[in-house]
């Protein structure tokens, strides 16, 4: 009789959270808030905020990881730095070079941004929307006396990155509650092309972003793909012309575009990826086979390349990027 009432329980307390739109298990979500409009005369810019959230099945934030990409590049007089002179780090990658602390801050910025990722574990989607702050000086910052102790930076987009990563409908769902969460940013200009008498030049930053939630055996429970690009158009001059972003790849689903030419759509293609890598370690996606075909870096794997056709270069270095920065 004891068992049977423990039964009960079991699946009232699950049926309650599907009812509540809650999740019965673990899951890894992503949000992305990116901007072009830093663009100058002379420079183009792309900025790319980025969080992870890992939530319990009762809606709570176990894991955040958040970092900040601040890609410019020369354009002066038209032209372009040449390819392989192109180096993109994130915020959190320059560390103690990134020189928030020897500019005077309290703390670097990577230091402040752990301190405001600690401090929205065990938080809910409604807890976000209630946390305080207030604008100064064009920002967004905390307005919590707890949290401004050690972080002190705006936390505007972080926090509309984490909202939407909470609100993810694209979650991948996990397996067990994960020991590790990674997030890596992998940026290229490669197909940025220079101004001409005739046409405009355009600055194409892309990022491709990767979280992995990791298990103790730093085997993959999870991973989320995704890509932010920017289209900045500038004159022989240098002078900025229309500033393109449409949103995330994700974001944008079917509105990308693939679908309409017959094939399947980005986000989709992505998540076949994402899903492949469950069970593997960070080097095992790193080593995952590959051949050339029409010049795009396609899997090997007849399994894999069933449901991703696409060039998966940069999904196995990000993948194993973010498997390797997981803490």
């Amino acid at each position: 009789m004891k068992k049977f009432l423990l039964f009960l329980l079991l699946v009232g307390t699950a049926l309650s959270l599907v009812a509540c739109g809650g999740e019965t298990s673990y899951t890894l979500g992503m949000g992305t808030v990116a901007t072009p409009d830093a663009s100058v005369n002379g420079t183009a810019a792309m900025t790319v905020t980025t969080a992870a959230v890992v939530l319990s099945p009762e809606g709570k934030i176990v894991a955040c990881r958040i970092d900040v990409s601040e890609d410019k590049i020369s354009v002066k007089d038209g032209e372009l730095p040449p390819t392989e002179s192109l180096t993109f780090a994130t915020k959190a990658e320059l560390g103690d070079a990134y020189g928030m602390a020897a500019g005077g801050a309290k703390a670097e910025w990577f230091v402040e941004v752990r301190a405001f990722e600690d401090y929205l574990v065990g938080k809910t989607k409604r807890d976000l929307s209630l946390l305080p702050t207030k604008e100064e000086n064009g920002g967004v910052y905390t307005a919590d006396e707890t949290l401004a102790a050690s972080c002190t930076i705006a936390i505007g987009d972080m926090l509309s990155a984490v909202k939407k990563a909470v609100n993810d409908t694209q979650k991948a769902t996990l397996a067990a509650e994960p020991s590790k969460l990674g997030l890596a940013f992998r940026t290229t200009a490669s197909d940025s092309t220079a101004a001409s008498a005739e046409k405009d030049g355009r600055a194409v930053i892309f990022t491709t972003l990767a979280a992995t939630a990791l298990d103790g055996d730093g085997k993959i429970l999870g991973t989320v793909l995704d890509a932010a690009e920017g289209e900045i158009l500038f004159d022989q001059t240098g002078k900025i012309g229309e500033k393109t972003y449409k949103g995330t790849k994700r974001e944008q689903k079917e509105s990308y575009g693939m679908s309409a030419a017959g094939k399947t759509e980005w986000y989709l293609q992505a998540k076949a990826f994402a899903n492949f890598t469950v069970g593997m370690s960070g080097d095992g996606v790193g080593n995952i086979q590959t051949e050339d075909k029409d010049g795009k870096t396609v899997a090997a794997d007849s399994t894999l390349y069933s449901g991703c056709t696409i060039d998966i270069a940069e999904f196995k270095n990000a993948t194993k990027k973010a498997a390797a920065l997981a803490r």
